[in-house]
């Protein structure tokens, strides 16, 4: 009598979810959250727990309800997070409250809502001097570029994180004021929204105070601003809108690296006693 053998279990059934994982994060990111999760219920949980880099493109007119969906269930595992979008106007409702692990945010495009702004919002398009509210306690790195806001106070929220190390805003758009390297701003509008706008930075710099790397090339920085900068004695590296000179003495001894809409110059040439008193970028 022959005996037949029975068939052996697949690998997804053998091994623990956690060994899988370990193994799914050595495929391209494509393939594995493509391929790779269609194979069993086992193995898309997996390819979620696996999943702690996350890059994303979208391109005009792509539906994003996948992602959103998929975003849901596998953002907690997150510790970077880069989503680029050729469109500024799509919103993206960012499910801020389970990137508990979240190191790293770049966003490229978007208009980014955040916990209680939205149409209906009391918030929309005013400052609110509120407090920032601890949305990513982990952050440690955040690069906002094409992205639009609702108000100075949405970078207040997104930004209020004492463990940031590393803040860099080349191009925004906040109540329909567009900030941005080389930008320039004329109306009695625009002037208040620069105004707002820079007292949130000052805010906001006064809750960070690991922060080794600032780059704001598009936002004017009052004397208020330049003052919080010398109190961070961690600081390396600044890049902000071009401003009279007098207004560097307040930047700490630590800035090894200071630039001028692109142009990068050694701190040590503005602070030898023949100083000049103007300088042009």
């Amino acid at each position: 009598m022959l005996l037949q053998a029975a068939p052996s279990p697949s690998i997804a059934a053998v091994l623990p979810e956690a060994l899988t994982a370990q193994i799914l994060q050595h495929v391209p990111q494509q393939q594995r959250l493509q391929q790779c999760a269609l194979v069993c219920k086992a193995w898309a949980s997996a390819s979620g727990l696996a999943t702690v880099q996350l890059q994303q493109k979208f391109k005009s007119g792509q539906a994003s309800s996948a992602f959103d969906s998929w975003l849901q269930k596998h953002a907690e595992h997150l510790e970077s997070l880069e989503l680029s979008h050729s469109n500024r106007d799509i919103r993206l409702p960012l499910c801020l409250c389970k990137l508990a692990k979240l190191q790293r945010l770049q966003l490229d495009g978007f208009a980014l809502l955040l916990p209680g702004e939205g149409e209906g919002s009391d918030s929309a398009g005013q400052d609110t001097h509120t407090p920032a509210l601890l949305l990513l306690p982990s952050l440690q790195h955040l690069q906002l570029s094409r992205v639009q806001l609702v108000s100075s106070n949405s970078l207040l929220q997104l930004a209020g994180c004492g463990g940031l190390t590393s803040l860099k805003i080349p191009d925004i758009t906040v109540a329909q004021v567009r900030f941005r390297s080389g930008a320039s701003h004329n109306t009695d509008g625009e002037q208040a929204t620069v105004l707002q706008l820079a007292a949130a930075i000052t805010r906001l710099l006064q809750q960070l105070p690991r922060l080794a790397v600032l780059e704001l090339p598009g936002i004017p920085m009052p004397n208020a601003s330049m003052q919080q900068l010398g109190c961070m004695q961690g600081l390396q590296q600044v890049s902000l809108e071009p401003m009279p000179v007098c207004n560097l003495q307040h930047l700490p001894s630590s800035v090894t690296q200071l630039h001028f809409r692109g142009r990068p110059f050694e701190t040590e040439f503005f602070k030898t006693p023949s100083m000049p008193h103007s300088c042009s970028s």
